[in-house]
């Protein structure tokens, strides 16, 4: 009966044993799991800050180059009034910086670069035509809309240089490309 109290004692222990090991096992992975949510939380609530501060960003430079550039293509449409179809280009162009800043500037995602994607096209075909007319200015009335071009999509660029830098934003990358080149291809 001694060593039959002695084998119970003895399983009873490895049992008892087992079942911390197991429950220390158990504990690490609900810690783990745990600590998995709790990294998940805060990597979805960095995005979320990260994605509002860049639109902040966008959106103060998308100010300032706004009254900057409402100025410089003022001007230019004030010295460009006597040649034909300058004023009307400098407006477009006027028009398509400001536009394609905000348009960038909304862009923080992959949902909102779909959602940008019309509008970048639409941009497209509007830089398009403006080669066109570009091309149809005197050399003189080409410097001037070429400046007025550098200093739209130099001030453009850091926000271009952002969004493309965003990985989950990839599908925007051709068009902007393509209307950054076309843009800048009318003051070379």
């Amino acid at each position: 009966m001694r060593k039959l109290m002695g084998i119970g004692a003895c399983v009873g222990f490895a049992l008892l044993l087992a079942g911390c090991g197991e429950q220390a096992k158990k504990d690490p992975s609900a810690k783990a799991k745990g600590q998995l949510e709790q990294a998940g939380k805060a990597l979805q609530e960095g995005l979320a800050d990260s994605k509002a501060k860049i639109s902040d960003a966008a959106n103060t430079a998308a100010e300032a180059l706004g009254v900057q550039f409402s100025k410089a293509t003022e001007q230019a449409k004030q010295s460009l009034q006597s040649v034909k179809g300058a004023p009307e280009l400098v407006q477009k162009v006027g028009d398509v910086i400001p536009s394609l800043q905000k348009t960038l500037a909304e862009i923080t995602d992959k949902d909102s670069a779909l959602k940008a994607l019309p509008k970048l096209e639409e941009l497209e075909g509007t830089v398009s035509k403006l080669s066109g007319q570009f091309d149809q200015l005197p050399e003189a009335a080409k410097k001037t809309v070429g400046d007025l071009i550098q200093k739209g999509t130099g001030s453009l660029q850091p926000l271009v240089d952002t969004v493309l830098a965003q990985p989950a934003v990839q599908a925007v990358r051709p068009k902007l490309e393509g209307i950054m080149k076309q843009l800048k291809g009318l003051n070379d």
